[in-house]
């Protein structure tokens, strides 16, 4: 699988993360993902959402420890507040 599809496929999982998320009542609004970039840092990423209710978030994903979704969780639950 090359770079894009890598890169869609954690976008993907970023994307089920925050919808879980507001599910559970955990975030005040629905977000969603428009794109995931890796940054020049090994195992951090930079989640870009739709829409202007919340700006960039960067996440450290420590990939032998935990699956990204469950990093992404963690992020977005220590920056958004729940309903």
């Amino acid at each position: 699988m090359g770079r894009k599809g890598a890169m869609e496929e954690l976008r993907i999982e970023a994307q089920q993360a925050a919808d879980e998320l507001f599910i559970e009542s955990r975030l005040r609004f629905e977000l969603t993902v428009h794109r995931v970039e890796p940054m020049n840092l090994a195992d951090h990423y930079t989640i870009y959402f739709v829409a202007g209710r919340m700006g960039p978030l960067a996440v450290h994903w420590r990939t032998e420890r935990e699956s990204f979704k469950i990093a992404v969780r963690e992020a977005l639950e220590r920056v958004t507040p729940a309903r």
